[in-house]
C-alpha cells in the first residue's frame, strides 16, 4: 500500500458552518473534504464552486486578484452567474443561500478566497468587496424581486 504524506497545515483546517462541523481523525478525510473548508493559519476559505467569477484572458494569469488589479464589477458577476451553471438563480428563493454565506463570513476571518477554479481573491478589501457584490447579486435575484423565466441557450444576461 502506498504511503501518503500530507502537510502539517492540514490540522488547522475546519469545516465552516453551515456546511456542518466535522472533525477529521485522519489527513485523508481532511484532504477529501477540501471542497469547502477554511484554513485558520492562512485565513483562506476554499469555496469550491462559489466565487469562481473572476477569470483571465491568458492561461499564464495572473491568477491572484489583489486590490491593485481588481476590476470586477457587479455586471461581471451577474453575467458570469446567469450565463453559467447558476442560470437558475434568477427568480429563485435566494434568502437562505445569502444567510448561509453570511454565516460563514461572520464566523471566519477570511483574507483569501480560493475557489475550485478561476482566480484566487487575496486581501481583506478584495474579499469583502466580492462578498458584497455576490450578496447584492443574490438579493437582486430573489423571487421576491424577480420572476423565474425560461432562458434560451443563446441568450446572454
Amino acid at each position: 500500500m502506498e504511503k501518503r504524506i500530507y502537510p502539517q497545515a492540514i490540522e488547522s483546517v475546519v469545516m465552516p458552518e453551515p456546511f456542518g462541523r466535522q472533525s477529521f481523525d485522519n489527513a485523508e478525510k481532511a484532504v477529501a473534504a477540501l471542497q469547502r473548508l477554511y484554513d485558520r493559519n492562512t485565513k483562506t476559505l476554499f469555496s469550491s464552486d462559489l466565487f469562481t467569477h473572476v477569470w483571465r484572458d491568458a492561461t499564464n494569469g495572473p491568477w491572484i486578484v489583489t486590490d491593485a488589479d481588481d476590476a470586477t464589477t457587479p455586471k461581471d458577476i451577474r453575467s458570469f452567474m446567469l450565463n453559467t451553471r447558476y442560470w437558475w438563480l434568477e427568480g429563485a428563493p435566494t434568502d437562505s443561500i445569502r444567510r448561509g454565506i453570511d454565516a460563514v463570513f461572520d464566523k471566519y476571518d477570511i483574507e483569501t478566497i480560493a475557489p475550485g477554479y478561476g482566480c484566487i481573491l487575496r486581501g481583506r478589501e478584495v474579499v469583502a468587496r466580492h462578498y458584497r457584490m455576490l450578496d447584492e447579486f443574490l438579493k437582486a435575484c430573489d423571487k421576491s424581486r424577480m420572476t423565474s423565466r425560461y432562458v434560451t441557450r443563446d441568450e446572454e444576461r
